[in-house]
């Protein structure tokens, strides 16, 4: 595409989606620059999102030559509309179809669209989703970047106000982040396990500090009403985050701070591949695991198990026996 300035560009649209997602889909970026040097790279984002975290990761990743805010469902391609039709229909109210097939004839990339068609066919094969989705995000434009690792780049001054925030608040104690909740209910833990995990972590010697932009757990360090900007640099002041599979999981782990996963009905292997830490592995813990978005046992039919039992059944104990072997590798890092 030519620009006003008649140079070339590139636009990705990504119209909604979660922290995790935009953070994963940062490496296009990167694989977009070394094929296409020449060109200006354009991201199409939200504001709404969590008060404006989708356009904090967009705004600190500096291989995005521009980021243009259209809210939803302000902008669509036709092939989104084609696909979402397909594996979505009878799904959205019929006002909110109208809002959103108003379409533009802009040759976008849609990221949204990539994920549909991939995804939804692979659950009917027996391998299932088998591809990490920023490998599905590159493909889907045609790169491969020289590295997938996830792209966000913490400024100076943020860094600095995070620095004295821990030394005002956290210091000499080993501060451990944890993910409290996950937009997607089925992938998150009983506020019960979250407190049992916290009160398991401070009789380790360890300072959890919950990370959530509205739920805290009685006496219990936390993190609310901070936007992305200001929360990553403070988890960067962390020795290790426990998460469900939530924002905060691919926060610390696009920073390279040490992750524990907690991984239910969604699959490890595809989340957390480019991040350091460890994670549950539900397939050692329920026949049915990772069912990722089928969830028989929350379909109303009978089924052997409980609804998200896959959950339930992980151990608080082997969480912080995985967390305190994270601060010592940590430690030995920080030493060298």
């Amino acid at each position: 595409m030519l620009g006003k300035n008649k140079s070339p560009y590139i636009a990705i649209l990504r119209q909604l989606g979660g922290i995790g997602d935009c953070l994963s889909l940062s490496c296009v970026a990167r694989g977009l620059q070394e094929r296409y040097p020449s060109h200006r790279l354009v991201y199409v984002t939200s504001n709404i999102y969590l008060g404006g975290s989708l356009l904090d990761i967009a705004l600190h990743n500096p291989f995005w030559s521009e980021v243009l805010v259209i809210e939803p469902y302000d902008m669509t391609t036709r092939n989104t509309k084609k696909v979402w039709g397909k594996y979505f229909s009878n799904q959205t109210p019929e006002i909110e179809n109208e809002l959103l097939w108003q379409m533009s004839d802009i040759p976008a990339i849609c990221l949204n669209t990539a994920c549909v068609l991939y995804e939804w066919p692979a659950l009917k094969t027996p391998e299932g989703i088998t591809k990490p989705r920023y490998q599905v995000w590159c493909e889907a434009c045609g790169v491969t970047p020289s590295s997938y690792a996830p792209i966000y780049v913490v400024t100076k001054a943020e860094r600095k106000i995070a620095e004295q925030y821990a030394k005002e608040h956290w210091s000499g104690k080993t501060v451990i982040g944890v993910g409290l909740s996950a937009c997607d209910k089925k992938r998150a833990l009983g506020i019960g396990k979250l407190e049992d995990i916290c009160k398991t972590l401070q009789t380790a010697g360890l300072h959890p500090v919950t990370i959530d932009p509205t739920c805290t757990i009685p006496g219990v360090d936390y993190l609310v009403n901070k936007r992305l900007r200001d929360l990553m640099p403070l988890i960067e002041q962390m020795q290790v985050v426990v998460s469900v599979d939530s924002g905060p999981l691919h926060m610390a782990g696009t920073l390279g701070v040490p992750v524990v996963g907690i991984f239910g009905p969604t699959d490890f292997k595809a989340r957390m591949g480019q991040y350091l830490g460890s994670a549950t592995d539900s397939r050692k813990l329920i026949d049915c695991a990772p069912c990722w978005y089928k969830f028989p046992c929350n379909s109303g039919r009978w089924f052997p198990h409980k609804p998200f039992e896959c959950l339930s059944r992980i151990a608080v104990n082997g969480i912080v026996e995985e967390t305190l072997k994270w601060v010592e590798y940590k430690k030995s890092i920080d030493k060298s």
